[in-house]
């Protein structure tokens, strides 16, 4: 007769009872995986930045803060479906990148002669913001110091049907 010691009954119940880690010790590098790439995505949401323009936006019933100022008016085309600017008796295309230059010389110019460095940019509400921006970039590189976008108010509009 075999006696038993105390090591052998302890490897004994090790081994009869280990059987339900053995799935668990199989999924354990998918589980670290999927651990691993949820804590990268929250760390990477949390922590991006995005580069922009910070606006401070005027109330919607102000007077004319800007009444010396340029005026550029924005238009966005409905057939062709660009956004047009109309500055100084021309007409600019803001996707094109030769026009945009254009602008941006005329509004250049036109600063440096009459001395105000100030654009008021008279936006139709069809008009995008990714062109609007396009638009106070390249009036920035311009020299200009302050651009106030406006539009016509819906009951300012109203009234004026009338």
């Amino acid at each position: 007769m075999m006696r038993w010691g105390w090591n052998e009954r302890r490897k004994a119940k090790r081994r009869a009872s280990g059987g339900w880690l053995r799935p668990l010790s199989k999924a354990a590098p998918y589980i670290i995986l999927v651990i691993a790439v949820e804590m990268l995505h929250i760390i990477s949401g949390s922590l991006s930045t995005a580069r922009g323009v910070l606006f401070e936006l005027p109330a919607a019933d102000a007077p004319d803060m800007l009444p010396d100022a340029e005026v550029a008016l924005v238009v966005r085309s409905g057939t062709a479906g660009e956004t047009l600017v109309f500055f100084d008796d021309s007409r600019y295309v803001l996707g094109e990148a030769q026009s945009l230059e254009q602008f941006s010389s005329q509004l250049s110019a036109r600063i440096s002669r009459t001395g105000r460095s100030s654009l008021v940019v008279l936006a139709d509400r069809s008009a995008n913001c990714g062109d609007l921006l396009l638009l106070s970039d390249a009036a920035r590189k311009a020299g200009c110091g302050k651009i106030l976008f406006a539009a016509k108010s819906p009951s300012k509009a109203g009234e004026e049907g009338e």
